[in-house]
């Protein structure tokens, strides 16, 4: 249970920062009228890359376990 709670917190984390870098990311170019849209669309790409990026990580853990078991 503990460990659940703290891969859900983690993935919290993971998408606050993510959110926070592409906000940043904008704020950085000084647009006078940001496209709301477009900032929530980068967010949402960017959280979609890091949450596959994660589970590559995982499943190369999982082989590595796999590979050393083995």
């Amino acid at each position: 249970r503990l460990k659940g709670e703290i891969s859900q917190l983690k993935r919290s984390l993971q998408r606050a920062q993510t959110e926070a870098k592409v906000l940043w990311e904008e704020m950085q170019k000084q647009e006078p009228k940001m496209d709301t849209a477009y900032v929530q669309e980068r967010v949402l790409l960017r959280q979609e890359v890091d949450k596959l990026r994660l589970l590559l990580l995982e499943k190369d853990d999982e082989n590595r376990l796999l590979f050393d078991k083995y």
